[in-house]
């Protein structure tokens, strides 16, 4: 079981220790308020703001104030690999963690670069190809008991 803030769209991956399929899914939504989450700006895919390569994106996230999530969307110019990097602000503790989707996968920060290091803040970066007229969601989040700050998102074609 998973408990979902908000009635809505959601997009569902399964996978498999050893590759082996099989699966149902059944879905529905019980509104409980020890699960819903504060109104969160940007908070949702249908909210997205719009990104342009080579132009930096900037937003601000504030887990105690509900806002945990930001999200962006890219329409793809031409075919290639894309790469979105996230930086937080200066003197600031923040987690970030950046995840794109586009329809069938999802990649995320983990999996990606880190450019984390004692003397600079939080630095994650994920590459995705992209087909031309494709869109890709990318979400720039922090855990739910991070701190506040800012950062910045930049976006880049790297061949």
């Amino acid at each position: 079981m998973v408990a979902l803030p908000r009635p809505g769209d959601y997009f569902v991956i399964l996978t498999t220790l050893e590759d082996q399929a099989g699966a149902t899914i059944k879905a529905s939504f019980s509104p409980m308020p020890g699960v819903l989450d504060r109104p969160d700006p940007q908070g949702r895919p249908d909210e997205a703001g719009s990104l342009k390569v080579g132009i930096k994106a900037e937003g601000a996230l504030d887990p105690d104030e509900g806002d945990i999530r930001d999200w962006f969307v890219y329409r793809a110019t031409r075919n290639g690999v894309l790469q979105f990097r996230v930086r937080g602000e200066r003197d600031t503790d923040i987690d970030l963690i950046l995840e794109a989707f586009d329809g069938r996968s999802f990649w995320d920060s983990v999996d990606g670069i880190e450019w984390d290091n004692a003397e600079s803040p939080d630095e994650e970066s994920i590459e995705v190809p992209m087909k031309k007229g494709e869109a890709i969601y990318v979400r720039v989040r922090t855990w739910t008991n991070g701190n506040a700050s800012g950062y910045s998102l930049w976006t880049r074609w790297i061949d």
